[in-house]
């Protein structure tokens, strides 16, 4: 995480970094913006309103992400990538799908 830097969202797997370099820089309103499908942004935001929780309090459960390693990659369709990560070596993958909108690959939680 602390080798991450902002790459912007071409790929999911730069996507990924942009989401680790926006942990470590504690960079809320980058990592909402740019790293969820708008959908997904919004239900972000309206969860903390709803619950009162700040900005601060959800970086500080992400923070604990060591980094990632993509194990391996499933092209569905164009618009759409599945991404087997490993967050904690030794542990099994994590499934996270990629979604590309207006030429931005996004990470699609719903």
């Amino acid at each position: 995480k602390s080798e991450a830097q902002f790459v912007g969202y071409t790929s999911p797997e730069n996507t990924l970094q942009s989401l680790l370099w926006g942990l470590q820089n504690r960079d809320f309103a980058s990592l909402v913006a740019a790293t969820y499908i708008p959908e997904n942004a919004r239900d972000r935001q309206q969860d903390m309103v709803r619950t009162g929780k700040t900005s601060e309090e959800f970086l500080k459960v992400l923070e604990v992400l060591p980094g990632f390693r993509v194990v391996s990659r499933n092209v569905k369709t164009n618009d759409l990538i599945e991404l087997q990560v490993e967050i904690v070596p030794g542990q099994d993958s994590q499934t996270v799908l990629f979604r590309q909108i207006n030429g931005q690959w996004k990470i699609d939680s719903h």
